[in-house]
């Protein structure tokens, strides 16, 4: 019986009195759901009786029902006070601390009750929700369980219950919880939203789709299911319709970080950097306390052509603050056991760059390895079978990380992260490890006062732009890159006969910003017969392909010798590459794997190497590898080279049969240098 029907019954039951009278009035109009009048006849009797309990208790269900948090826990608590033996009482004012964000007196507040009346379904899932937003997921999840065995028809806390096991990484229960929610209420709309969650963390994005757009079906203003489907979609490869879904979203709730979020994302798979990077700020403003908002501006101004190595620092530097962490200096000391952070320990760039490098360190060192993520792939399992233990940060806290790696006596920890997906930057702010340094996943500072050095080499981070680093630099000998391990088929190391020469970037769309491609266009269009083939699954996106084109135009290309590709399978795409003459390396964010398997195919790469970091790393892989020719500091001489390489056949044919393996041996010698230099700790004097 709700706490109305209660109140009802007491109303009608006793002789007729004034504030009997008051009261039944003031149910009658609250069943009409005329509140503000029912708040009237209850003030109206609280002014004769300040502990009359019916009007305390209705006023404050009134109050919380009109949004007034704050005034409904005092009412309610006034209620508690005179009568303790309501559970229905209990249980709004547990609603009413929980809307006005008071979590830890809501937790206090309900585990006294629950001892009282451990059966009440309502109070316990209430006690459920204040855990779940103080992130006490096992205990939320405990109380929605609690809850739906006290109620088994209690399709919200099935509902819950979902959201709080897929939080835990317990798929299987989270989805089986799900769906007994929308078996009960198929019109339960959150419900439905988590179990397309579920199907997104499966890696089934179509299915997550078809939940989504089953929810909008019938709540077309449903924000959450709208920013989903953004990212759904933008993980299947529909760009556009991703950032259609993720624009309506902040039209319908502009303070929704999130959507803000997901435009972005959207918007950079398109090539639209400043745009994408505006869409990031947004949410920053809008959260400005939630690092991974901050990380996602900072990565979007890295494809910007007029975003300085400066600005990008100042940036960086935010995060400490963020994570309110202090300064604590290095100890120096031997390296005896290394740990690697990161959320792309598989089939990743981040993770075939590494494995080489574990092969070098085995048998020297201990090697701790600590995925951020729950991925499980086959080639993560090549990297584990080379670490001690593999321990998962994925969901744990910050202090429980820094003692697990503490009680791991980790003497250097890298990040191979900066401000990239998955990123624990927040486990270094606390300085986790007597050394620490950051390496490989990201192209620029973290802004992390704790993180020690950079490993990095003298290209990359010269001694002209040092200060731009919160890190002190830390060189590798002949540079940062090795051999990831590519399986190239024999045949894309041969040329194909083509028509004209053809110069390619198999670079993705974000980072062929507008000032570059003018440049190509420039370049492409100056050579008689030459064309320009870019491949890229950000191309599936027909405006990514219309701006990319726009921009072409402008510079004096013809649009009909430009040629998009997608998405191929491996062998395919490598096969392109005997179609390929001429490789662009796009600035001001150049490439790194894509220009490895360029070089391994027997590509020579161009790029203008710029002062920025990331316009720096094919200049490190071509120095290592002995094409210091495809190294150009000005646009000039950048120009000049595409025109002296396109004229040049028999030397680019003589590059067919030996680059791929002056490559390979080069970038394999590579991981013992840089696992010497890691086994040396980095530079603290």
């Amino acid at each position: 019986m709700s706490n109305l029907s209660r109140a009802y019954q007491r109303a009608i039951t006793p002789p007729s009195n004034h504030i009997v009278k008051s009261l039944s009035e003031g149910l009658a109009l609250h069943q009409q759901g005329l509140i503000a009048e029912a708040l009237e006849v209850y003030e109206s009797i609280l002014q004769t009786d300040p502990r009359h309990y019916d009007a305390l208790q209705l006023s404050g269900t009134g109050l919380l029902q009109l949004g007034q948090a704050a005034a409904a826990c005092d009412r309610l608590g006034a209620a508690i006070e005179v009568n303790n033996q309501d559970p229905g009482t209990w249980s709004n004012w547990l609603a009413a601390l929980n809307e006005a964000g008071h979590y830890a007196e809501a937790i206090a507040t309900g585990q006294r009750a629950y001892e009282q009346f451990p059966g009440v379904a309502s109070l316990v899932f209430n006690l459920g929700n204040a855990y779940r937003e103080m992130d006490r997921w096992a205990e939320a999840a405990a109380a929605y369980q609690a809850a739906r065995e006290a109620t088994p028809n209690m399709a919200a806390a099935w509902g819950n219950e979902a959201d709080a096991r897929l939080e835990l990484g317990e798929r299987e229960q989270a989805q089986a919880c799900a769906e007994q929610a929308l078996a009960l209420q198929p019109d339960l709309h959150s419900a439905r939203v988590t179990l397309g969650l579920i199907y997104d963390h499966s890696r089934r994005a179509d299915l997550a789709i078809a939940e989504y757009e089953r929810v909008l079906e019938d709540v077309p203003t449903y924000v959450k299911a709208h920013v989903n489907l953004a990212n759904s979609l933008r993980d299947f490869g529909e760009i556009d319709r991703s950032e259609d879904y993720a624009t309506i979203a902040c039209g319908l709730s502009q303070d929704t970080p999130e959507a803000w979020i997901a435009r972005g994302h959207a918007l950079l798979g398109q090539g639209y950097a400043d745009d994408a990077a505006m869409s990031f700020e947004i949410a920053t403003e809008l959260n400005p306390h939630e690092p991974i908002y901050l990380s996602n501006y900072l990565m979007a101004r890295q494809y910007a052509p007029d975003t300085s190595a400066e600005a990008l620092k100042l940036l960086a530097q935010g995060m400490d603050g963020l994570y309110g962490s202090l300064y604590k200096p290095p100890t120096p000391g031997p390296v005896r056991r290394i740990g690697f952070v990161s959320g792309d320990l598989g089939w990743h760039p981040v993770g075939r760059f590494l494995l080489p490098v574990l092969k070098a360190l085995a048998g020297r060192t201990e090697v701790f390895l600590y995925p951020t993520n729950e991925r499980d792939e086959p080639h993560g399992q090549a990297l584990r079978e080379l670490a001690v233990a593999s321990r998962g940060l994925h969901r744990l806290p910050t202090a429980d990380a820094v003692r697990m790696i503490q009680a791991d006596d980790i003497d250097l920890l890298v990040d191979l992260s900066g401000h990239t997906a998955d990123h624990r930057l927040d486990i270094f702010a606390r300085r986790a490890a007597p050394m620490q340094a950051t390496y490989l996943g990201y192209s620029g500072t973290t802004g992390i006062a704790n993180m020690d050095a950079i490993l990095s080499d003298e290209l990359q981070v010269p001694a002209e732009e040092i200060t731009n680093f919160s890190e002190r630099p830390w060189y590798i000998p002949g540079g940062s890159f090795t051999w990831p391990d590519l399986e190239i088929p024999a045949e894309a190391k041969l040329s194909q006969p083509h028509d004209g020469v053809v110069f390619a970037s198999f670079n993705n769309a974000a980072k062929l910003s507008e000032p570059c491609l003018f440049q190509w266009a420039r370049l492409v269009s100056s050579i008689p017969g030459a064309s320009l083939l870019l491949k890229n699954p950000g191309f599936r996106s027909e405006r990514a392909r219309a701006h990319v084109l726009e921009i072409l135009v402008m510079g004096g290309m013809d649009p009909r010798l430009v040629r998009f590709e997608t998405l191929l399978p491996t062998r395919e795409h490598f096969l392109l590459y005997q179609e390929v003459d001429i490789a662009l390396d796009p600035w001001p964010y150049g490439g790194a794997t894509t220009t490895v398997e360029t070089l391994a195919c027997g590509v020579p790469v161009l790029t203008l190497a710029g002062s920025r970091y990331t316009q720096r790393m094919s200049a490190s892989i071509l120095s290592t590898v002995g094409l210091t020719e495809g190294i150009t500091y000005t646009l000039d001489e950048w120009l000049e080279r595409g025109r002296a390489w396109a004229e040049d056949a028999a030397w680019r044919q003589n590059l067919r049969q030996t680059l791929p393996d002056q490559t390979e041996s080069a970038l394999r010698q590579q991981a013992m240098r840089i696992a010497n230099t890691l086994l040396q700790g980095p530079p603290l004097g």
